[in-house]
């Protein structure tokens, strides 16, 4: 009997068992090697999914946060007389999202202002959930606004249909 042409693994416990006293029970279901290997395909998965789910998740936000600025910015105009000189946005997180409107200093300085901010200040609370988070800052222009300095601070995205 040759050792190295056993085929089954019966066969394998048996042959095992003649040359020594202790032997390895023929097991039923999957190796270690089996089970390793489905746990990372599993991962491997289950991080495609949730890097799937969260770009869904960021796009719906981030179209959310636009689309809200931009209707508080309408609301600006046709509520309150006040055209702002530019709107930008910044990314906080998957759900986070900062808008900075930009006003003329007459506007900023005017008695309208503090309307605008409790305005705004209710329409944030309506809006903001666990899944979604929208805040503003109102900023006046003084002059010659340096955009460069702008998207540093993190407001990567312009508004560029401003009135």
């Amino acid at each position: 009997m040759n050792p190295l042409a056993v085929q089954s693994p019966e066969e394998s416990v048996r042959l095992y068992s003649f040359f020594t006293n202790w032997r390895t029970p023929v097991r039923e279901g999957y190796s270690h090697d089996q089970l390793i290997d489905a746990y990372l395909t599993g991962m491997e998965h289950a991080k495609t999914e949730e890097k799937r789910l969260l770009g869904g998740i960021f796009q719906n936000n981030l179209e959310h946060a636009m689309k809200f600025s931009e209707e508080k910015f309408q609301a600006l105009m046709k509520i309150f007389d006040v055209t702002p000189v530019g709107m930008r946005m910044s990314v906080i997180g998957i759900s986070s999202f900062e808008t900075l409107l930009i006003l003329s200093r007459d506007n900023y300085q005017s008695s309208k202002i503090e309307s605008i901010y409790g305005y705004l200040l209710d329409e944030m609370r309506k809006v903001n959930n666990e899944q979604f988070n929208w805040t503003f800052i109102l900023m006046p222009s003084l002059g010659d606004l340096n955009e460069e300095a702008i998207s540093l601070d993190g407001y990567s995205l312009m508004y560029a249909n401003p009135a």
